[in-house]
């Protein structure tokens, strides 16, 4: 066997085949890009790296990315702040939201995880990082120990998801979302086509290949036609479209034909 990128080549003389190898929960697990920086801020007390909290293969596309938008602000990718490639119970699901990427605010994202305490910081970012290594449970937290991390993401999931949550009662452990890409920006814009993919977006596209196979019910609450274009298999998934593609509410009104029921079934299955 011939390693190459964790996947396996079988090699006789002059040829080489690459055999199909079934997706599995271990694998995923295995081979999560992520794992290299979670094992970084584990050892750096649950703290943000000081610079470049990446994955490292990511650097020099975020790099050249961040260059190409230097006028554009907005657009900018920061690596200041932890990248969230997933939120929830991902593997367990039966909803996934499917996201374009993290936003960010200096008020949630900066200020409010400054003013907390070292004790605070570290309980929010082990959060994270539980997330990031597909060890979340929920994708929004009510305890009061949890204060600090809402108040960091603007309490988000915790308005998007309260109708479906009052609808089915624990729903919010069979709900979880996966971002397009990992990394925050005030607003999204995709890559150029000719810088191609980040790695890391390698990753997310088996993974979401692996929960089409699970006959999870996706949804579109942002870029359709993005995700379509880097998973296509999408296109013969169950799927549910928004009325509003700035808004990932998941309501009755929100929910294209009918939508709101199929994702009340899935939940209560």
């Amino acid at each position: 066997l011939d390693i190459e990128k964790g996947r396996e080549y079988l090699i006789f003389g002059n040829l080489t085949i690459k055999p199909f190898i079934m997706e599995t929960k271990e694998t995923l697990l295995k081979e999560n890009p992520w794992r290299v920086l979670a094992e970084k801020i584990e050892k750096n007390g649950y703290m943000r790296l000081e610079k470049l909290n990446a994955y490292a293969d990511d650097i020099p596309f975020i790099e050249e990315f961040n260059e190409r938008t230097k006028n554009e602000p907005e657009y900018q990718l920061h690596t200041e702040i932890l990248p969230y490639p997933f939120i929830g119970d991902v593997l367990g699901a039966r909803v996934v939201l499917l996201m374009s990427n993290p936003g960010y605010k200096v008020s949630s994202n900066i200020e409010a995880h400054e003013k907390m305490s070292d004790e605070e910081k570290r309980f929010v970012i082990r959060a994270q990082t539980q997330a990031m290594l597909l060890e979340d449970r929920a994708i929004f937290y009510s305890g009061p120990e949890y204060k600090p991390f809402n108040e960091e993401q603007d309490w988000y999931w915790a308005k998007k998801t309260r109708i479906i949550r009052e609808a089915v009662p624990g729903a919010e452990t069979k709900i979880a979302a996966v971002q397009l890409m990992a990394y925050h920006s005030r607003k999204y814009k995709p890559f150029p086509a000719k810088m191609g993919l980040l790695p890391s977006q390698e990753y997310t596209k088996r993974l979401v290949k692996y929960l089409i196979d699970k006959n999870v019910i996706f949804v579109y609450a942002r870029s359709k036609a993005q995700w379509l274009d880097f998973v296509p298999e999408l296109e013969n998934a169950t799927c549910v479209e928004l009325s509003s593609i700035r808004n990932a509410c998941l309501s009755e009104k929100n929910c294209k034909d009918g939508g709101f029921e199929k994702i009340k079934a899935a939940l209560t299955e």
